[in-house]
């Protein structure tokens, strides 16, 4: 017997006329979904294409988020909701179409993304299963397009439940606005849109060092550089367009192509040597451009990502100063704990 089957069994409250079955397979259905969709948005961050992903990527966290809500409202049982339980299933069964759907789109070049499609269907069909289980459809949503059922759902689960589930699929409206100070406003756009085309040159500049780096922490380091910094670029292209309306797609200035071809003419000790004093340089300009941003900013979200990427690059150039010392005898520039 399976865990989730053995604690519905020893649950002291009778649970009425549900089908436990059921209720057991949805709830494993959905916990799997999320952890399978959480690891392919961190698969499609480590794709060479990245940018094509974008979509994708958002499902599956969009979706992830919705199913581990799901299979924890289902779990509890002691003074359940019929119209909770109905809104919860509603609302999973969408996230699993969507996500479902667009990792379809990619089956055929990434196969985390059908293992994923495959896993969204199978959530989306036990919800079915048990919704279809727990009898005629509540009166309140009965007739209702299906667009506004979704919107009701999403209320019911928030005023429902003390989970955040809405944070996810439906910003609040204060998340949504622009800063109140006109300058503030127009500083975050410049930051957010800056920082992108930064970003965007350290994780091209980490793909080339994955694949060029001779020290195994080297590499495994820009690996990590190359994932963060591509799941930032996403989040701030996300915030522009929810906070202003505006996007943007990462550009590269002439000089910034004239340092790649530079490092890819490069092999072994010269490459890793003339990489890690580009990317501390590189870094340097991010923690004082992420100073700033803690001081000019006013979304909390944002004010957070500029301290975790100060937070961050510090730690990464204080390591690449050390390994230029200890593998070269080579000075990596100003020390990290002068910041």
């Amino acid at each position: 017997m399976h865990t989730v089957e053995a604690m519905l069994e020893t649950h002291p409250k009778n649970l009425g006329q549900v089908d436990r079955g059921r209720l057991a397979a949805c709830i494993q259905a959905c916990y799997e979904c999320s952890q399978t969709c959480t690891a392919c948005a961190d698969a499609c961050l480590s794709e060479d294409m990245v940018a094509e992903l974008t979509t994708c990527v958002r499902t599956n966290l969009d979706c992830a988020d919705v199913c581990a809500t799901t299979g924890a409202v289902l779990s509890r049982h002691t003074g359940s909701d019929a119209n909770l339980t109905r809104a919860v299933l509603e609302a999973c069964m969408a996230a699993c179409t969507a996500c479902g759907d667009e990792c379809e789109r990619h089956a055929s070049m990434h196969e985390h993304c059908r293992v994923c499609a495959e896993s969204c269907r199978r959530c989306e069909q036990a919800c079915r299963d048990l919704l279809d289980a727990m009898g005629s459809e509540d009166p309140m949503t009965k007739g209702l397009p299906v667009e506004n059922r979704f919107r009701l759902v999403l209320v019911w689960l928030l005023a429902a439940s003390s989970l955040v589930l809405f944070s996810v699929v439906a910003p609040s409206a204060r998340a949504n606005a622009p800063a109140q100070d006109p300058k503030v406003a127009d500083f975050e756009v410049d930051f957010m849109t800056d920082m992108i085309d930064h970003h965007a040159m350290a994780v091209m500049m980490a793909e080339s060092c994955v694949q060029k780096a001779v020290h195994e922490d080297l590499a495994s380091m820009c690996e990590s550089i190359g994932a963060t910094q591509s799941q930032e670029i996403l989040q701030m292209q996300s915030w522009l367009a929810e906070w202003y309306g505006d996007s943007h797609e990462p550009q590269m200035t002439t000089g910034q192509k004239r340092s790649m071809a530079h490092l890819d003419r490069l092999e072994g000790e010269e490459y890793e040597i003339a990489f890690m004093r580009s990317m501390i340089r590189h870094h340097w300009s991010a923690v004082r451009e992420a100073a700033r941003c803690l001081d000019n900013a006013e979304h909390p979200e944002l004010l957070s990502l500029c301290e975790s990427i100060e937070a961050a690059q510090l730690e990464e150039i204080a390591r690449m100063q050390g390994w230029l010392e200890q593998w070269y005898d080579v000075r990596g520039g100003r020390p990290a704990d002068t910041a």
